[in-house]
């Protein structure tokens, strides 16, 4: 017991010492921790002041065709990380008419805006890069789970002519009717159209709806530069 006495202001010494040259390094991370979820809450509370409503699927789309500001945010509003990987990788095997395997994309969560139409999103940015820099970039929207926008390398451009009734249809390329295609089965319009614009490899896709003011048409703009591929863009 004496002994004990005897070397226990040494083992309170070597206590107090052990906790001193921890407690700044825990300090460190518990102070971390608190930022990263001020940081997130902080986020969140932006996101959901910015997106006071629910937006029409319809407007956001048009954000891509003005300038726009846009923040990374660390998660949607919506949509899980995994989930936006799925659906890009299915978006891109329908649109190939699955000639061509995707990996996994980098799939980020951005807020976009614009305050000259007051329009707002969020949207998933999901990247496929190559060796040589030249990314394809899928855009979904967080609230839907639908393609937005596109630019991707979607194979050499066919074109072809159709006969029918003695009518000569327009020459369309097989990437641009692919997507005219997929936009018919998948988009919330009561009929998608495709048009040849005024230059070789431009065209516009309309989508058309019915509304209790008659029929609304939204147009988006469609370019094939050879393989490339830009949608709403």
């Amino acid at each position: 017991m004496r002994r004990f006495v005897k070397w226990l202001p040494v083992l309170c010494t070597a206590v107090l010492l052990g906790t001193g040259f921890f407690m700044p390094r825990l300090a460190a991370l518990a102070l971390d921790r608190r930022l990263e979820q001020e940081v997130v809450q902080r986020e969140n509370s932006a996101v959901s002041l910015t997106l006071n409503r629910e937006g029409d699927f319809f407007e956001t789309l048009e954000l891509f065709a003005v300038s726009n500001t846009q923040v990374e945010l660390s998660e949607g509003e919506y949509r899980k990380r995994a989930e936006v990987e799925d659906t890009a990788v299915w978006i891109m095997w329908e649109l190939t008419a699955g000639r061509k395997v995707y990996e996994v994309p980098e799939v980020t969560p951005v807020l976009m805006t614009n305050k000259d139409v007051g329009g707002s999103g969020v949207f998933w940015r999901c990247v496929w890069s190559d060796s040589k820099g030249m990314d394809e970039v899928l855009w979904l929207d967080d609230q839907s789970g639908k393609l937005v926008a596109l630019q991707g390398r979607l194979g050499p451009s066919v074109t072809e002519k159709k006969t029918y009734m003695a009518t000569v249809e327009p020459v369309f390329q097989e990437a641009a009717v692919n997507l005219a295609d997929f936009l018919r089965l998948h988009y919330p319009a009561e009929n998608v159209r495709l048009s040849l614009g005024a230059e070789d490899g431009d065209y516009t896709v309309a989508l058309l709806r019915e509304t209790d003011g008659g029929e609304v048409v939204h147009s988006l703009p469609l370019r094939l530069r050879g393989e490339w591929l830009y949608f709403n863009l």
